[in-house]
């Protein structure tokens, strides 16, 4: 019974773990694209400084990877002892992690740039 609510909870943070590595994704592909459509000149007029969201994102996919070795290694240490259990999901966000790093990287020399701008 307890080993059965491991694998469940297990499932479960996988699940949560892939979604947040789609909306995460969604986001900065859909933030890369308004700025590819309608130019940067509106964050200018921002009333906040948008390099700090953008490192912020940076950070987060960080812990976001980190998460993910975790999840891998308790998935080899205590998992796969008790049940067979499909780890694609996971996969899949460590692969797309460093993609969603790279496009975080774009959008903060972006934002550097807009408030080098901004500043003068």
């Amino acid at each position: 019974m307890i080993n059965e609510d491991k694998v469940v909870k297990f499932q479960l943070a996988q699940k949560i773990y892939f979604l947040v590595t789609l909306i995460t994704l969604g986001v900065v592909v859909a933030f890369l694209l308004l700025l590819n459509a309608t130019g940067a000149d509106w964050l200018v007029d921002l009333p906040f400084d948008i390099a700090y969201v953008v490192i912020f994102l940076m950070w987060a996919n960080l812990a976001h990877f980190l998460f993910g070795i975790y999840q891998l290694i308790r998935y080899y240490s205590v998992i796969k002892k008790i049940e067979d259990v499909r780890l694609w999901k996971t996969v899949l966000s460590l692969v797309l992690s460093p993609v969603i790093f790279v496009f975080v990287y774009i959008l903060l020399i972006l934002s550097v740039f807009v408030s080098c701008a901004r500043n003068n």
